[in-house]
């Protein structure tokens, strides 16, 4: 699997994790956009969908880069991240912690570095004994605020 694959595997296993949480709370999913992780497209893609949608209260996001471009599109609507749009992202990089604290958007999702690495140890285990895998495992992560 070539690295962009692998990029675009990774975000469809966390949005197949999200969106039944969203249906469960009665979210109408609006819109599921690509910002090819790049900040600027994400801004460009928040931007139209704050235009499409402007009553669009929620964004989720499958890395820090492209939900920090999001997140100064609504700020750049006038609206707040953290408040009006609850702009949530995923890993909890250096820029989305910025971020936050800028109050510029609500929360990442921060995978737990000992979760994974375990994880990984015990698909290799199983591999190098023959055992089969899957693809399709849950992984403890913790949401990040300003308050932690």
């Amino acid at each position: 699997m070539n690295e962009n694959n692998h990029q675009k595997f990774l975000e469809v296993q966390k949005l197949k994790c999200y969106f039944p949480g969203a249906l469960v709370l009665n979210y109408e999913v609006v819109a599921t956009l690509s910002g090819n992780s790049q900040q600027e497209q994400g801004y460009k893609v928040m931007q139209d969908n704050i235009i499409a949608n402007s009553d669009v209260s929620d964004v989720f996001s499958c890395n820090d880069s492209i939900v920090v471009g999001a997140a100064q599109a609504v700020k750049d609507a006038r609206k707040s991240g953290a408040t009006d749009i609850y702009v949530i992202g995923f890993n909890a990089d250096e820029i989305a912690i910025e971020a936050i604290k800028a109050g510029d958007m609500a929360a990442p999702v921060q995978q737990i570095p000992y979760e994974k690495g375990k994880m990984t140890v015990d698909m290799a285990t199983k591999l190098m004994n023959g055992e089969k895998i899957t693809y399709d495992m849950l992984m403890h992560v913790k949401s990040l605020c300003q308050s932690n």
